[in-house]
């Protein structure tokens, strides 16, 4: 249950991240 909880917050970090990798440029384009 813990191990499934902590994945579940892994995926949404790297969900995170990788639309803040892919804004990144847009916001640098847009500057």
């Amino acid at each position: 249950m813990f191990w499934n909880r902590n994945t579940r917050a892994n995926i949404m970090l790297e969900l995170i991240n990788s639309d803040i990798y892919l804004r990144q440029p847009v916001l640098l384009f847009k500057c």
